[in-house]
C-alpha cells in the first residue's frame, strides 16, 4: 500500500491542475489578456471530463487507502460539483438543457473555494505540489472575482441591472 501513497496525491493534483486548465479559456476572454489557447477552448468539455475522471480515482484511491474517509463531506461536496459539470458537458445535453445548462454550469465558480475548503481540512503533509496547488486555485478564485466584478461595473455602465444578478454575471459563456 506504501506505493500508492504517491498516486493518491499526486491525483488530486492532476485534477486540480486539469480543471485549472477548463478555466483558462474563459478567464482569458473576460480579462482581455492574450488569446485563449485555441485548441484548449476547443477541447474545454473534453478536459473537464478528464479532471472528473482524475476527481473520481482521487476518491477511490482515497477510499481504499482510508476506507474510515468517507466523513470527508468537502471532498464529497467538491467530487458532487465536478461530477455534475462532468455529466452535463456534452453537446447533447447542453442542447436539452438550453439556458439552464448556464445556471448549472455556474456552480463551476465554486469548485475553486470548495477545494480550498477541501485542501485545508484533509491535507496533513503538504508538499510543494500542495502549495502550488493552493496558490493555482487562490489566483482562479481572485480572477473570476474580479472578471465577475467587471461585468457587473459593464452592465451598470450601461444601464442593464434589470438583469443583473449573482449567477448571470458569473456567466461561463461570456
Amino acid at each position: 500500500m506504501e506505493t500508492l501513497i504517491p498516486i493518491a496525491s499526486a491525483l488530486p493534483t492532476a485534477a486540480t491542475w486539469v480543471y485549472g486548465l477548463t478555466l483558462y479559456p474563459g478567464l482569458n476572454r473576460g480579462l482581455s489578456w492574450r488569446k485563449p489557447l485555441k485548441l484548449l477552448a476547443k477541447h474545454r468539455a473534453l478536459i473537464g471530463v478528464i479532471a472528473n475522471l482524475l476527481a473520481i480515482a482521487h476518491t477511490l484511491q482515497t477510499l481504499y487507502l482510508y476506507p474510515a474517509s468517507l466523513e470527508m463531506h468537502s471532498g464529497i461536496a467538491c467530487l458532487g460539483a465536478i461530477s455534475l459539470l462532468g455529466l452535463t458537458s456534452g453537446k447533447k445535453l447542453q442542447t436539452r438543457l438550453g439556458k439552464s445548462w448556464r445556471l448549472v454550469h455556474s456552480i463551476t465558480y465554486l469548485i475553486p473555494l470548495l477545494l480550498l475548503w477541501h485542501i485545508s481540512e484533509k491535507m496533513q503533509i503538504w508538499s510543494g505540489f500542495t502549495m502550488i496547488t493552493v496558490i493555482l486555485l487562490v489566483v482562479i478564485t481572485v480572477l473570476q472575482g474580479v472578471r465577475s466584478w467587471q461585468k457587473v461595473q459593464q452592465r451598470i455602465s450601461k444601464g442593464n441591472l434589470r438583469h443583473l444578478s449573482k449567477l448571470d454575471c458569473m456567466n461561463p459563456k461570456d
